[in-house]
């Protein structure tokens, strides 16, 4: 099993879950900063460039939130799945339709136009948008402490992607999405995937 990664990256949150479930695994750097993602060599993996894509036995699996849902129900003894799912799969789908595409809109937005004009009113217009949505997210935390429920689940490795971009770019978050991200953080499977990537939480 090969997963191919960018430092930081959504495949992030697959990084974790694949040292959660303890299976042997190869992690593939590609790095979207050098334009790796668009090279001949990984266009063979994924034809449309985007990262993650998890490659076993000839097969390739694309879309982070795809990949997360596989590897939880193909290794139901990690436990990251709660028996309850619904609020989990509801958090996963907001973080994928909701957030990721405000960073897409921010930091891509030659994606939608050409013009340089139209490009900087989409990224200022999706800036905006975003503390309020993080707003939101610390509100998903409830009084359980994890994002759907009483324990770490998918969400709260792919949510943990999104806590980063926020410190990356400087949008404010609130002390209790900051004490969940410690909770988050000391788990040894995002240690090791956060050092094998060379990437911190915080910066």
């Amino acid at each position: 099993m090969k997963l191919y990664y960018s430092p930081g990256a959504c495949s992030l949150a697959c990084h974790i879950v694949l040292e959660e479930i303890a299976i042997p695994f190869e992690a593939q750097r590609v790095d979207i900063g050098q334009g790796e993602h668009l090279a001949a060599p990984y266009l063979t993996i994924n034809p449309a460039g985007r990262l993650p894509a998890l490659e076993e036995d000839g097969s390739v699996l694309t879309e982070a939130t795809a990949i997360l849902i596989s590897l939880a129900l193909r290794y139901p003894e990690a436990g990251l799945i709660p028996k309850q799912a619904d609020r989990m799969l509801e958090t996963l789908a907001w973080l994928s339709s909701t957030v990721h595409p405000l960073y897409g809109a921010l930091w891509r937005p030659g994606r939608m136009f050409a013009e340089e004009e139209r490009r900087g009113a989409l990224s200022a217009a999706a800036r905006a948008q975003l503390p309020p949505v993080y707003e939101r997210f610390a509100e998903r935390l409830g009084t359980q402490g994890w994002l759907a429920g009483e324990a770490f689940t998918l969400a709260d490795a792919y949510g943990i992607v999104f806590f980063r971009w926020a410190n990356r770019i400087g949008i404010p978050v609130s002390d209790t999405l900051t004490d969940w991200a410690r909770r988050v953080e000391v788990r040894p499977s995002v240690q090791r995937a956060l050092e094998r990537e060379g990437i911190s939480l915080w910066s």
